[in-house]
């Protein structure tokens, strides 16, 4: 069944979208902006369909799976499938946090019989220390609408991330950890956050 995501107002063979996608993606923005956007810069159909495209082939653990992305008037449409829960939740999330991006209709399907690709080993871009990475995750972070200024205390170690912090409610801290595990060269995530309690 098709799950509809709307923003409030203010894994069996690897993804093999064409290279004209990856080539709009790079003239858009670099990366880490794309997570969340440019303000006051507006995305096209095919701009924002190569961002979540490049966001899904970076992510170990959705670039073994087949995801066919739509996107028409700002609405996100996946399809495919994918062999968890967790998968199909990280896909829509990642989509969801595209700026520019107001709807996103998931249909992706979870086949038990659907087994990843043994996963390639990190690229090189990827292999950095705990600084880095830690760096990094902080830039995801920072960068996902959803996250952004929760001045979560970030801290790597052997490609383990610890989060520390507070969270306004579950899903914001589990968003965090989802955003944290996506990004290129986390290994685990060990997240410590706390959710504020509402009085």
């Amino acid at each position: 069944m098709a799950t509809m995501k709307t923003k409030p107002t203010p894994k069996p063979r690897k993804l093999n979208y064409p290279r004209l996608w990856l080539m709009l993606w790079l003239l858009c923005s670099s990366l880490p902006a794309a997570a969340a956007g440019t303000p006051g810069e507006a995305c096209t159909d095919p701009c924002l369909k190569a961002a979540i495209a490049a966001l899904y082939i970076r992510s170990p653990f959705l670039s073994p799976f087949q995801i066919d992305i739509t996107v028409k008037d700002a609405v996100a449409t996946l399809e495919g499938a994918v062999s968890t829960a967790g998968e199909r939740a990280l896909a829509e999330e990642i989509a969801t946090g595209v700026d520019g991006i107001t709807t996103v209709v998931n249909r992706i399907r979870i086949e038990s019989s659907v087994s990843a690709v043994q996963p390639a080993r990190p690229p090189l871009d990827c292999v950095t220390d705990a600084a880095a990475l830690a760096d990094r995750v902080r830039t995801q972070l920072y960068w996902n609408r959803a996250t952004h200024g929760m001045g979560i205390e970030v801290s790597a170690r052997d490609g383990v991330i610890t989060l520390r912090g507070q969270a306004a409610d579950p899903q914001q801290a589990e968003l965090a950890r989802l955003v944290t595990l996506n990004t290129c060269g986390v290994k685990q995530v060990d997240s410590r956050l706390q959710v504020m309690s509402k009085r």
